[in-house]
């Protein structure tokens, strides 16, 4: 049983999860809503970040708000419902299959689930003649908690029935996720606005030691950036990618964007190299990405 995992290979450094630092009182602990959503108290404070509540992992951002849909945190992907539950397992949205480990992560490359292998792009969605169905799920419900994933919180019994009525009138300040109802995205428009910059052109040199330097060429460096893609002054977070895998791993290579990869001496292969960009929207909740069909390098045995 084999799971692949791409290699992620980005020219800026993973900016950490911000951490609460403010500590939980489980008695006080308790749902509250406004106009402008969801909030879990914490004392005299308000829960940030991620909060275990009552067994479920829900998302909460800078301003105290409870998110939902897609959630880009430390360049990792994970997918809320609509009332805020963390889901694992595999999901559908918007037609397409995912799989979320146990930990949450959006997964790529080759997963094993029920002893059947399926293929999952870099941007996260199930290809191949393989799809699988959203019956494989595991629930939201965790025991094993990731690093980023900080405080278990423990709510009494009149906390539940605060989360189903409240009056609280918490302040509506917001943080870069606040709804703008005026702005739309589509996977059209995204696509007219980063589709030719999925395009890479490479070089190819043979060392003497007998390794191989592949460099590519894209219209942006790897990284993280804030974006007005609209007409409209809602700017959004736009991760650019490069994955660069031989013969399906990330084994073999080294190097990076800028210097180039190095492909180990003695060994023959396919180097596949993808571009992929993604936006997520939070006004509709939802995650678009684009991609270009991979480079390929052939590393023939002459090489060796």
């Amino acid at each position: 049983m084999k799971n692949f995992k791409l290699k992620k290979l980005v020219a800026v450094a993973l900016v950490a999860m911000t951490i609460a630092t403010v500590a939980p009182v489980g008695a006080s602990a308790a749902w509250k809503q406004d106009s402008n959503g969801w909030w879990n108290t914490e004392g005299n404070s308000y829960s940030k970040g991620w909060r275990a509540i009552n067994g479920t992992w829900y998302y909460f951002g800078s301003d105290g708000y409870m998110k939902t849909g897609w959630i880009n945190d430390g360049c990792k992907w994970y997918f809320t419902e609509t009332s805020g539950a963390m889901k694992t397992g595999v999901v559908e949205v918007d037609g397409k299959a995912y799989y979320l480990a146990p930990s949450g992560e959006m997964q790529t490359g080759d997963v094993t689930l029920n002893e059947v292998t399926y293929t999952f792009a870099a941007s996260g969605e199930a290809i191949g003649d393989k799809i699988p169905t959203q019956t494989i799920t595991s629930t939201s419900t965790k025991t094993v908690v990731t690093p980023s994933k900080t405080t278990e919180t423990t709510e009494n019994s009149s906390s539940n029935s605060d989360k189903s009525s409240s009056n609280s009138n918490k302040s509506s300040n917001s943080d870069s996720d606040s709804v703008e109802k005026d702005v739309k995205l589509s996977q059209t428009v995204i696509d007219a606005r980063y589709k030719s910059d999925t395009k890479i052109t490479m070089s190819v040199a043979q060392n003497a030691d007998g390794t191989t330097t592949i460099k590519p060429t894209l219209r942006f460096t790897p990284g993280t950036y804030t974006e007005s893609i609209t007409t409209h002054k809602k700017t959004y977070s736009v991760n650019k990618d490069l994955y660069v895998t031989f013969n399906g791993k990330d084994a073999y290579i080294s190097g990076n964007y800028i210097d180039g990869y190095k492909i180990d001496a003695g060994v023959t292969g396919e180097v596949e190299i993808t571009a992929s960009i993604s936006i997520y929207d939070s006004t509709n909740g939802k995650l678009y990405y684009v991609t270009a069909a991979p480079e390929t390098v052939t590393i023939p045995a002459n090489y060796v």
